[in-house]
């Protein structure tokens, strides 16, 4: 062996020993990066656990901290079945027979929104407001210690002018009411502002302006709504006893009027309380339209006099948006206590 072939020998034995090194380095390198990167995927992973459970927690706070505010009736067994009313905003709608109690609900509505300081608009279309008053009087009700005001009152025929006027009151009324003689002059005062439209051209849309249309009750919802000023954020109790009149020679469309109705006056400050008629017919909604735009269904009935010869009313609580209900059965009663009535509702 010269001396050339020994170094050349053992420059390759040292070139073996630092390629191993290398390779020693590299594999020790490579498993340090593979174990930083696993560190790295498992702190995201907790991070992203951390982030899904104080999302979820969040939420969950969220949902318990919706609170939902509530109208009662004034009606004890039934605030009681509805968690003690229903929510504000809400439509509710109670159709079935005459004679089951239907107006006198709608009274105990009105009668407890005065006492909780609500604003009140009452359209009664099957007899005069002063009747409701009486009626009222009998349950222990009072109206006459509010500050009842009729939309008739505001609209006057102006001799000279030969014209109708509006004029709002030097009070601002607690309860505005409509009746249905008073739908007969607001039809009147309707008529005359949408011909000095058209002469004005100012509207390209014409209405039927007669005591039983919805166009009709929307213009008197719209100036009762004036009457009272009502504030931002006042509630309003909006009560029409009974909405069948406003279909009455078109039940086809009562499902049309209703939707136009709710388009016009659903609002979060207004709570809504319509009754409707049965058809006598066919022991059914008018329609079967005024039920679909309510959040709210009930359904009062008396029992077949003939068959059981006795008269026993009931009501039914069908649906109840975001309510859970207690009892959805009742026996609808009337009782006097010296001289006054009481509706009681016993649950069944």
């Amino acid at each position: 062996m010269n001396y050339y072939t020994y170094y050349e020998e053992e420059e390759e034995d040292v070139e073996e020993e630092e390629e191993m090194e290398e390779t020693e380095e590299e594999s020790e390198e490579g498993e340090e990066a593979e174990a930083e990167l696993e560190a790295e995927e498992e702190a995201e992973e907790k991070q992203k656990s951390t982030v899904k459970q104080v999302q979820k927690s969040t939420a969950v706070t969220r949902v318990k901290e919706v609170k939902i505010v509530r109208v009662p009736f004034g009606i004890d067994k039934l605030d009681e079945a509805l968690e003690g009313g229903i929510p504000k905003g809400s439509w509710v709608v109670v159709g079935g027979e005459p004679g089951t109690g239907k107006s006198i609900m709608a009274i105990h509505f009105a009668w407890k929104g005065l006492e909780l300081g609500d604003k009140v608009i009452y359209v009664t279309t099957e007899q005069e407001f002063y009747d409701v008053i009486i009626q009222a009087k009998q349950f222990g009700m009072d109206f006459d210690e509010y500050n009842v005001f009729n939309l008739a009152e505001a609209i006057q025929w102006d001799r000279a002018d030969r014209e109708w006027t509006f004029e709002k009151p030097s009070k601002t009324p607690d309860i505005v009411v409509i009746d249905l003689f008073g739908l007969s002059r607001v039809a009147r005062f309707a008529l005359q502002e949408q011909l000095s439209s058209e002469k004005s051209k100012t509207t390209k849309t014409k209405k039927t302006y007669v005591p039983w249309s919805i166009d009709t009750l929307v213009f008197a919802l719209d100036k009762a709504y004036e009457l009272l000023e009502v504030e931002k954020g006042q509630h309003v109790r909006l009560i029409i006893d009974s909405m069948s009149t406003f279909w009455v020679d078109k039940p086809a469309m009562a499902r049309r009027y209703s939707y136009q109705l709710k388009l016009a006056y659903h609002r979060s400050n207004i709570t809504a309380f319509l009754t409707s008629q049965y058809a006598m017919t066919t022991k059914s909604m008018f329609g079967f339209g005024v039920e679909h735009i309510a959040d709210v269904v009930m359904e009062t009935w008396m029992s077949d006099i003939k068959t059981t010869k006795k008269l026993e009313r009931y009501l039914a609580i069908k649906k109840a948006r975001m309510t859970h209900i207690k009892h959805y059965l009742f026996r609808i009663d009337f009782k006097k206590e010296g001289n006054i009535s009481k509706l009681i509702l016993e649950p069944i």
